[in-house]
């Protein structure tokens, strides 16, 4: 097959542009429509635009006597393949893949027999950017199983990720759960959401706060604020019935459970107690303490070791509204060093609580957040949590440096798209997926989000 190479130079591509762009108007309005000759029936390609981009950037190419088989067009950018989307025979419409890179641009045409190459003096500039997108749900307040194109969600809460890419969700639910709003546990696997345990099954948890794995991904540890519904503290949900059954691991009248975290090292289990403010060890069916965290009650809503589980980190809401941080030596099992990372909670050693919210992107203890819920980590040591008042994702620095995620802080809604851009509505849960995306739990807009650099 004979290949004709074209190369277009910089004077041609605007002499070209010129003189083959004309502007037919509307009879009854003012919108115009680009259109380019028809040609001699020899294909044509004579300009490219945007000229940058990044993942999912539409690229039109404008020519004449185009194709309308699409398998007849290969577009290709750097050498990788793009995915072509349409042809009206002038016009052709091509989206770039991810991590392309920056580079040659080429067009192919089937022709007869020979394929026509396309190619251009200016190459595509690809940009990485930050994209927040829909995985689950369309907005509507229901409990729906099913495909993941159509099931739908409540309120989800917190989320776990288990094996071969399970995706658990938490949905917290009313108090007391009614028949149509009740706390539930659910699992996304394989591309269909099912329901494994809800609320309703019993009294012991009605008012689930926390989930999260055991480390080899067999036990669903559960946490239960008791003062709003449910007998339960702490309980298991087990992969050897299907995480279909609650079993009560704690249970005590005069303390109340809200988040849970296992050591990455040893399996040990830790709860964050909001009866003046503490860390407490589970130990067969009792609770040691480990560390005080306020002088007051307070609501620890989430907190994760480091992966080597020298360090604990933990998300504080009413009488904090920050990150704190805590040394952790296995080998003693002792706490020590507790400090505020970013925020402007008072811990133990520094003083009595405070309660002061705000958005400020700022170092340390000038940082503010409003109501930080799930807290996740990166490779680098950058905490992420999900600031649900301020309705954004914060990103940490392991020096204290808060910055937005994603999200515009204040501002509620739902729009996907740049993450300078897009919108939540009260996102609860934060947790990265197996594929290095950051997932959130969007409360208010009944989805879940999918934030990946592309």
């Amino acid at each position: 097959m004979k290949i004709i190479h074209n190369i277009i130079t910089q004077s041609l591509f605007l002499f070209v542009f010129i003189t083959i762009i004309g502007f037919t108007a509307c009879n009854d309005d003012d919108s115009k429509e680009v259109v380019t000759p028809s040609g001699n029936g020899v294909p044509e390609v004579n300009i490219f635009s945007p000229m940058k981009g990044g993942y999912e950037t539409e690229i039109s190419f404008y020519g004449s006597s185009l194709p309308t088989d699409l398998s007849k067009i290969r577009v290709t950018v750097n050498g990788a393949d793009a995915v072509v989307k349409s042809s009206n025979g002038r016009i052709v419409t091509a989206l770039v893949q991810k991590d392309t890179g920056s580079g040659a641009v080429k067009v192919y045409i089937d022709y007869g027999s020979e394929v026509k190459e396309f190619s251009f003096q200016q190459e595509f500039e690809y940009g990485f950017q930050t994209l927040v997108s829909t995985y689950l749900g369309d907005g509507k307040k229901e409990d729906l199983d099913g495909p993941i194109e159509t099931a739908r969600l409540k309120g989800p809460y917190r989320l776990a990720w288990g094996n071969d890419n399970e995706l658990f969700i938490m949905e917290e639910g009313a108090s007391p759960s009614t028949a149509t709003n009740f706390s539930a546990v659910r699992r996304l696997s394989e591309g269909q959401l099912a329901t494994l345990f809800t609320g309703q099954q019993t009294t012991v948890a009605e008012k689930m706060r926390n989930i999260v794995f055991s480390n080899n991904n067999n036990t669903l540890y559960v946490t239960n604020d008791k003062d709003a519904n449910g007998t339960m503290g702490l309980g298991i949900l087990s992969r050897s019935d299907n995480f279909s059954n609650m079993t009560a691991l704690y249970t005590n009248n005069s303390v109340t459970t809200l988040t849970v975290a296992v050591h990455p090292i040893t399996g040990d289990v830790f709860v964050g107690r909001y009866n003046t403010a503490a860390i407490m060890k589970y130990n067969s069916g009792s609770l040691d303490h480990k560390m005080d965290i306020l002088s007051a009650n307070g609501t620890l809503t989430d907190m994760i070791f480091s992966k080597d589980g020298k360090k604990l980190y933990i998300s504080i809401a009413y009488r904090g509204h920050s990150i704190l941080v805590a040394d952790y030596d296995k080998d003693t099992d002792t706490f020590s060093n507790l400090k505020t990372l970013a925020g402007p909670a008072k811990v133990i050693t520094e003083g009595s609580a405070v309660n002061t919210t705000g958005y400020v992107d700022a170092k340390g203890s000038q940082a503010r957040f409003n109501n930080p819920q799930q807290i996740d980590l990166d490779d680098e040591g950058n905490i992420f949590v999900a600031d649900a008042d301020n309705h954004c994702i914060r990103k940490v620095a392991p020096d204290g440096v808060v910055t937005t995620y994603a999200g515009i802080g204040k501002s509620s809604g739902f729009v996907d798209g740049e993450a300078s851009t897009a919108k939540f509505n009260k996102p609860f849960g934060c947790k990265f997926g197996p594929d290095g995306a950051l997932y959130i739990a969007d409360n208010y807009n009944h989805r879940i989000r999918r934030i990946a650099v592309q």
